[in-house]
């Protein structure tokens, strides 16, 4: 009995420290933003611009690599 009480306790202690945390909303300005809006198309593009360069840069080091071992392979 002695020991009853103080284990619920910890039981308790512990269910209340576990709990879920609570949910937190998302935020409507992201919500609120349609396809049409200019803030959505410029991000599209900006990305699209990455992507681009991120690709071109990866063709030119493609590019470079196959030269310099074709030139390796034929000295």
């Amino acid at each position: 009995m002695v020991l009853l009480v103080p284990m619920l306790f910890g039981i308790q202690a512990l269910y209340f420290c576990a709990a879920s945390p609570p949910t937190r909303k998302a935020p409507t300005a992201l919500l609120s933003l349609t396809c049409d809006d200019t803030a959505v198309e410029e991000a599209a593009d900006l990305a699209l611009r990455q992507i681009s360069a991120d690709q071109k840069e990866r063709a030119t080091y493609l590019v470079s690599t196959e030269f310099s071992m074709s030139e390796n392979i034929l000295r």
